[in-house]
């Protein structure tokens, strides 16, 4: 049994500086979801559950078009629910989670004021889980260890969710105990593919983790970035300029969603062969989640790995 959990594309929180609480998808969300359903495309999937939230179903829509399906809604993908901060100023949610991060361990089971609290969002989709497996013959075994019972082993679902309930449902399967911060245990990327296979055992079966957070078909939580630092030539033919422009030229820039940003000007002007304006010591940033790591080097080529 294969297990696929992909999380929405970038959905626009914000507009016009007030919040939205079931927003859409941005214009690079939409990107994002189109180039996931293309990376999708050969692959089968006995069946396809979308969440019911916006972002969701924009995300699955072009996903359901390649693999020629209609959308099939489960409410328990659902994600945590926030407070209601529609027409807010964006700063008041901003300020929430601040908050939220700077309390103790235990007391982040509450969540954020007005919203769910995680305790029972955490029920919520180990519940939801449990009897949407059970009614397709996939239950836990009275076991100590995380066992399956799964009638159906050659089956493959796929689901598009959200990063709180993906996270909360790998845990489950896992049979891992569960924390008010799964969020931080597995982060999971805008447009990101997830997903666990079920092992056979001597008495049922065990999930494994085989993928976490694959973008455009790369590993985005652990790709690993090569810097290579190279002297560049005169405009219109400098070497290594070839390299970063067929980044470019396949949207390097934004592939990875909120996973990473690459200085758009050193792009744009390695692409056109404007030595010039790289040459020297300049700062290119790589935004990987919320880290950033700075390189004062002369001139980038900047190459993906899985790791």
């Amino acid at each position: 049994m294969q297990l696929t959990l992909i999380r929405h594309a970038e959905p626009e929180w914000v507009r016009d500086g007030f919040s939205q609480d079931n927003p859409p998808l941005t214009s690079r969300g939409h990107r994002q979801a189109r180039r996931l359903a293309d990376r999708l495309e050969a692959e089968h999937f006995d069946h396809v559950y979308v969440s019911p939230l916006l972002r969701a179903r924009q995300t699955a829509a072009p996903i359901l078009d390649a693999q020629r399906r209609g959308e099939v809604i489960e409410p328990w993908l659902e994600e945590i629910r926030s407070p209601i901060w529609q027409g807010n100023p964006a700063e008041k949610a901003e300020a929430a989670y601040r908050e939220e991060k700077r309390r103790p361990a235990l007391e982040r089971w509450r969540g954020l004021e007005g919203g769910e609290p995680v305790s029972e969002f955490t029920k919520r989709i180990h519940r939801g889980a449990n009897e949407f497996l059970a009614e397709r013959g996939i239950y836990r075994i009275e076991h100590e260890l995380p066992v399956w019972h799964i009638e159906e082993p050659g089956d493959k679902l796929a689901f598009v969710a959200h990063a709180g309930t993906n996270s909360v449902f790998i845990c489950h399967l896992l049979g891992l105990a569960p924390t008010p911060w799964e969020w931080e245990r597995f982060v999971i990327g805008h447009a990101s593919i997830s997903r666990l296979e079920a092992l056979k055992l001597g008495d049922g079966y065990t999930f494994s983790l085989v993928r976490l957070r694959r973008v455009d078909g790369r590993t985005a939580a652990w790709v690993h970035f090569e810097v290579q630092v190279r002297r560049l030539g005169v405009a219109g033919g400098a070497d290594g300029a070839e390299d970063l422009a067929g980044f470019h030229d396949r949207s390097f820039v934004d592939a990875f969603g909120d996973g990473v940003e690459v200085g758009k000007e050193e792009v744009r002007a390695v692409r056109s062969g404007e030595a010039h304006a790289v040459a020297g010591k300049r700062r290119v940033a790589v935004h990987l989640g919320d880290r950033a790591v700075d390189h004062c080097v002369h001139e980038v080529a900047l190459r993906g790995d899985d790791v």
